[in-house]
């Protein structure tokens, strides 16, 4: 049995396989009462073109690739609307996966007030189901956040401040994505665009977005309604084939 100290250590080497960029700041505590709703679209980007946008529960099947190869996920980060781009915000994002019996996070990326972590590629396999699980958490930065960078080993009150999944799956805020077909979100190879809401009625409708061909959170949205800007925070998460 692996123990959630042991995995800290083991999620700077091979565990997940990080490819790229820079890792999350460290761990995040939730705020409740600023927790985002959550809405996502998918579009399969074609380089030099831009791409229709679908609701991610709309999508017929997944990909049964992933039964049997893991995923390359990219996390490229957090769109603003200029009009909100001052306004404090933290986000972060966690995978999980199984090790043994237990299910554990990995803390991949994260957005603190103004500013957001560089963008990270890892590798994240199937659960025995053929789903990949990745949890959403608007939340204050701990005081002991500094000491977990870059997957140091944090004071053991540091653990208790791990992503919870069963708390993100009761209060919404997981994103499990099927390969197979026994699920509402199908994980297929393409770019998925997680909206963070103030409120469910607030929900893009996501058939009348187009997304362009670069994954860029930098400069102008990706999202676009016509010609214009979409109004809406988002995070933007490609999956290929590892």
């Amino acid at each position: 049995m692996i123990h959630r100290r042991d995995f800290l250590i083991l999620g700077s080497a091979a565990t997940l396989s990080v490819a790229a960029g820079a890792v999350s700041a460290g761990p995040l505590t939730m705020l409740k009462s600023a927790d985002p709703f959550l809405s996502i679209g998918f579009a399969e980007i074609v380089s030099g073109a831009a791409s229709p946008v679908a609701s991610a529960d709309r999508l017929r099947s997944g990909d049964s690739r992933f039964l049997t190869t893991d995923a390359r996920v990219t996390i490229h980060g957090l769109w603003r609307p200029e009009a909100r781009k001052r306004e404090p915000i933290h986000v972060g994002v966690s995978a999980f996966f199984t090790a043994g019996e237990q299910r554990l996070p990995f803390m991949a990326w994260s957005h603190a007030g103004t500013s957001s972590a560089a963008p990270i590629r890892f590798k994240l396999p199937a659960d025995a189901a053929g789903n990949f699980t990745i949890g959403i958490e608007r939340a204050t930065r701990s005081p002991i956040a500094r000491l977990g960078r870059r997957f140091g080993i944090p004071p053991s009150s540091a653990l208790d401040v791990l992503p919870d999944e069963s708390a993100l799956a009761a209060s919404g805020h997981l994103c499990s994505l099927a390969a197979g077909a026994d699920r509402a979100l199908k994980l297929r190879k393409g770019a998925y665009f997680i909206a963070l809401l103030d409120k469910p009625s607030g929900a893009p409708n996501w058939n009348a977005l187009s997304a362009g061909s670069g994954l860029s959170v930098r400069g102008e949205s990706i999202l676009r309604r016509g010609e214009a800007p979409v109004d809406f925070d988002y995070l933007v998460i490609s999956v290929d084939h590892a």
